[in-house]
């Protein structure tokens, strides 16, 4: 008979809120809220507590944030674990338009879509936004 797991029904809001207790988190909430333009970088993190700590920090300080990933694979990835902390509706995605980056006669459509509807909220509700992008995508006109 195999091994039964008993499940811990934890949400995400009930999570981030530990993490929002640390000093660490808030210490960099403390530090966005006090500057007016601030780029923060952490280092060692592994996995995904660069996402965890990002999402208790936006929890505490609700201001637009623009994070760039390495490239499109990385900001899938941070979209999705974003998505699951903070709830679909808070994370924007900005893709390049391009099928292929450097091939200009394939553009994807839907790519084109997201882009204008991310551009769209950001001009009718400029804070609170979090959108996650790559350098080939902001590169872009």
């Amino acid at each position: 008979m195999p091994p039964v797991f008993e499940t811990v029904g934890v949400k995400a809001h009930d999570f981030l809120s530990i993490y929002r207790r640390d000093s660490l988190v808030q210490t960099l909430a403390e530090g966005i809220r006090t500057s007016a333009h601030s780029n923060i970088r952490l280092k060692g993190l592994h996995g995904s507590l660069d996402t965890v700590i990002f999402a208790a920090v936006y929890k505490s300080v609700r201001s637009s944030h623009v994070l760039i990933a390495r490239d499109k694979e990385e900001a899938s990835y941070l979209l999705n674990d974003l998505q699951h902390l903070l709830g679909e509706k808070e994370v924007l995605f900005f893709p390049m338009s391009y099928k292929r980056p450097y091939e200009y006669d394939d553009i994807e459509n839907a790519n084109i879509l997201m882009r204008s509807e991310v551009l769209n909220v950001i001009s009718n509700h400029p804070e609170g936004n979090v959108i996650v992008t790559y350098p080939e995508a902001i590169s872009e006109k």
